[in-house]
């Protein structure tokens, strides 16, 4: 039991860091670009320009700070083996990572949505 949890953990920590490493590879694919509008001052487009470059860094931070959180609840729950308060809590953390890595993916998804169709 111990040895498939021990496989389990680590196939999830290997498929994370292979979607952080596409997303890094293909971040340029992902950038929302913003068409500088025609009837507006100059001085309004590049706010947008500076509002989706802090929305990105944002998620960006969010959805590595979430994939550390994940991986130190694994390595948590491997060296916790034999103590079941920290097997419980290590559990926990990596539940509540995979929690917030969905709703800033959400978040993410509706923000772009929403950037679209302005």
């Amino acid at each position: 039991m111990k040895n498939r949890i021990i496989k389990i953990v680590s196939m999830l920590a290997m498929f994370t860091g292979y979607l952080y490493a596409y997303g890094l590879a293909h971040a340029n694919e992902f950038i929302v670009t913003i068409p500088k509008p025609t009837n507006i001052p100059d001085g309004m487009s590049e706010s947008g320009v500076v509002i989706v470059t802090i929305f990105n860094a944002i998620i960006g931070v969010s959805g590595l700070t979430f994939l550390i959180i994940f991986l130190v609840g694994g390595v948590q729950f491997i060296a916790g083996a034999g103590n079941e308060e920290q097997t419980k809590k290590a559990k926990k953390m990596m539940v509540d990572a995979i929690i917030g890595l969905i709703v800033v993916s959400v978040s993410y998804a509706v923000s772009i949505y929403i950037l679209k169709h302005l």
